[in-house]
């Protein structure tokens, strides 16, 4: 029982870590070319979930929850941002809402 628990923390440590790297690349890039492929195209409400220690998601004008790193200056509760996204299909996520994705080229509108 000792050694699942021990292998369980390592493998998500280990996730975690590789989450962390992917979703920073998103973030530098500002220009269009930059778009990843496959990526979605997006008009969204930027909330705040009180729940599980606090944290932003988006909600899509079509009603997708999604969760993932927002910039602290869109942080704020109701803002109209646009931007590209991609569902996060590599990752586990501890958050019971949504899905998890990686945000590109957002944007307040």
């Amino acid at each position: 029982m000792l050694r699942l628990i021990i292998t369980l923390s390592l493998v998500m440590s280990f996730l975690s870590c590789s989450s962390k790297e992917s979703s920073m690349e998103t973030l530098s890039s500002t220009h269009s070319s930059d778009v990843p492929k496959n990526s979605t195209a997006f008009t969204g409400k930027v909330v705040f979930n009180e729940f599980e220690g606090g944290f932003w998601g988006i909600i899509t004008s079509d009603g997708q929850k999604l969760h993932g790193l927002i910039k602290p200056n869109l942080q704020k509760k109701d803002l109209v941002v646009s931007g590209f996204y991609i569902i996060k299909t590599d990752v586990i996520s501890m958050r019971m809402w949504g899905k998890p994705a990686s945000f590109s080229n957002l944007k307040a509108q």
